[in-house]
């Protein structure tokens, strides 16, 4: 899901340092540790604010963590 996110800034002519906002919502607290580790190592030094949400379940049962990112221009 990353890529997507870096996927969808690369085609808007932008880089994940143009990130200002990610929203995190996992259906699982225990999956925290493992989504900040891989978060810290995506933004680097960029340091969006940031929002985790728990949540009972995602559109698809399947689907255990969704990242939405908010990009200034």
């Amino acid at each position: 899901m990353l890529e997507k996110i870096t996927a969808a800034l690369h085609e808007n002519n932008l880089t994940v340092e143009s990130l200002v906002k990610i929203t995190i919502y996992i259906t699982d607290v225990s999956y925290l540790a493992g989504v900040r580790s891989k978060l810290a190592e995506f933004v680097g030094e960029s340091k969006p604010t940031a929002t985790l949400v728990v949540v009972a379940g995602l559109i698809d049962p399947n689907f255990k963590v969704e990242i939405d990112g908010i990009a200034a221009f």
